[in-house]
C-alpha cells in the first residue's frame, strides 16, 4: 500500500511540528520571567525570614549570657557566705585547739582553710 507511507511521514512531521512550538512557546515564558526578576513578594518573605532567624539567634545567644551570668553572681554569692562562715570560725572559733574542723560558732572549715592554719606561723 503506497498511500500509507505518506500517513506515518504526516504524523512524524506533525509530531515535531508540534514539538517545536513547546520548545518556543517555554523558551518565551523563561526569557520574559527572567526579564521581570523574581516575585517581589517572594524576596519580601526570604528578606523577613533572615531578619527573624538573625533575632532569634540574637535572643538565644543573649538568653545564654544572662544565664551564666546568674551562675557567675550565684557562685560569688555562695563564696562569700563560705569565706563570711571561715572569718566568724577564725575570729570565734579554736582555730589551734582541739575542735577539729569546727569552730565555736560551728562553721565548718574548708580542707584549703585548714591547711592554711595548720601552717600559718602563730601569733601572739
Amino acid at each position: 500500500m503506497p498511500g500509507s507511507g505518506i500517513r506515518f511521514l504526516d504524523v512524524i512531521t506533525n509530531i515535531v511540528g508540534i514539538l517545536i512550538l513547546l520548545v518556543l512557546v517555554v523558551g518565551l515564558r523563561t526569557q520574559r520571567s527572567v526579564h521581570n526578576g523574581p516575585d517581589p513578594q517572594i524576596a519580601e518573605e526570604a528578606r523577613v525570614q533572615d531578619q527573624l532567624k538573625k533575632v532569634t539567634n540574637a535572643a538565644l545567644s543573649t538568653e545564654l549570657k544572662c544565664s551564666a551570668t546568674g551562675q557567675k553572681v550565684g557562685n560569688a554569692h555562695n563564696e562569700v557566705n563560705f569565706r563570711e562562715g571561715e572569718r566568724a570560725w577564725l575570729e570565734h572559733g579554736d582555730c589551734r585547739g582541739g575542735a577539729g574542723n569546727r569552730g565555736a560558732t560551728g562553721h565548718i572549715l574548708s580542707t584549703e582553710g585548714q591547711r592554711r592554719l595548720r601552717y600559718a606561723p602563730e601569733t601572739q
